[in-house]
């Protein structure tokens, strides 16, 4: 049966933001159009990500009326647990809502507390010559997200911009 059967399968042709847990689904970070995804559960049909989190954790199209709309701060975010049933209103709503610098930095703060790198270790990553794979070892995490660390994809600077007076030079 053509399309995507279950969460796992839909997280995998996303990109994770290790930080929020979002799921950018395929190029619609780029895109201003809703992308669209087939669900096997309603034979191949074409639906939009809200759909498709329906029918992932329920195993049923929403009823009318019902949009499974984001909660989070990602737009076309996939991920089903950043999701929720609501009316037209409540998505309308949700999808004016801008978080601030402080909120995101909190956000990326309450993620770094559960996280198994301290900030020693990510110093220790940036500034060592062991290849991926030897730190991945090392350290638990996979290549990729070691990666992401050197590059500073991963674990930025949680301080709001210009948050003081002593940032504003490199803000």
């Amino acid at each position: 049966m053509r399309g995507i059967q279950t969460v796992e399968e839909l997280r995998e042709r996303c990109r994770v933001d290790e930080d929020t847990g979002c799921w950018q689904f395929g190029k619609a970070s780029r895109s201003s159009h809703a992308p669209g995804v087939r669900v096997a559960a309603l034979g191949g049909e074409m639906v939009s990500l809200g759909v498709a989190a329906a029918v992932l954790r329920t195993g049923e199209r929403p009823k009318a009326g019902v949009v499974w709309h984001i909660t989070c701060c990602t737009k076309h975010c996939a991920n089903p647990e950043h999701r929720k049933a609501g009316t037209r209103k409540s998505q309308m709503k949700q999808a004016s809502y801008k978080p601030t610098a402080l909120t995101l930095a909190k956000i990326a703060a309450t993620k770094r507390a559960k996280s198994v790198l301290t900030p020693a270790d990510i110093a220790e990553i940036r500034a060592s010559r062991e290849t991926l794979h030897e730190l991945s070892a090392r350290f638990g995490v996979s290549p990729s997200n070691i990666g992401r660390i050197r590059l500073n994809q991963l674990w930025r600077d949680t301080a709001a911009p210009a948050a003081s007076v002593f940032s504003w030079g490199g803000a």
